[in-house]
């Protein structure tokens, strides 16, 4: 279950935590792709640290699609992940005042969002890991199966570095909107695609 709208998503809801994570907004365009991927990501990694997971993904769109690609499902599912939360989602749902709060947003989308992003409860810090887009790509079959899996393997690798940074550095402080600027911002240029 991801949300109804909002809540848990799968084993990360299972254990109790002594204090509250850090909500991290992954944004993108159609919140099919880059976007759901970072979401599942981060909240299976987050969750196998020790201790309570110190961070807690969510994901939108400012255009959702319908439903998820099916390139993003089965790329999602060849590596052990359940797939019943990736639901797109409008980012104006995390408007609302039933929304969780959002400490950071980070927008795996090429582009700057249009229109602007929504006033968000908290005034997250919006920081951009530009990925590419794998349903962009054009090719047969094998060519866009091999963009998606590209683009989950950038996205774990971020992600991979930003826990490494908490477990080494202690949590992200979203009162530090310069530090924390600094710090994901590295990640995001020490990880670019192949095609940068």
């Amino acid at each position: 279950m991801k949300k109804s709208t909002f809540g848990p998503v799968g084993e990360i809801s299972e254990r109790p935590r002594r204090s509250p994570p850090t909500t991290i907004l992954f944004l993108c365009t159609h919140n099919s792709a880059r976007s759901l991927m970072a979401e599942a990501i981060l909240n299976r990694r987050a969750f196998r640290l020790d201790g309570p997971a110190p961070l807690r993904a969510y994901s939108a769109g400012e255009h959702p699609s319908a439903r998820p690609h099916p390139l993003t499902l089965e790329v999602l599912k060849e590596r052990g992940y359940a797939t019943a939360f990736a639901k797109p989602q409008n980012w104006r749902d995390y408007a609302a005042p039933t929304a969780p709060r959002i400490d950071l947003i980070l927008q795996v989308c090429e582009r700057d969002p249009e229109p602007p992003m929504p006033r968000l409860t908290g005034l997250p810090s919006i920081i951009r890991w530009p990925t590419p887009d794998p349903v962009a790509i054009e090719g047969g079959p094998d060519s866009k199966r091999r963009a998606f899996a590209a683009c989950y393997a950038l996205l774990e690798g971020r992600i991979g570095a930003l826990l490494s940074d908490v477990a080494e550095r202690g949590p992200l402080n979203p009162a530090d909107p310069v530090a924390l600027r600094s710090r994901l911002s590295a990640i995001g240029a020490d990880f670019k695609s192949p095609t940068s």
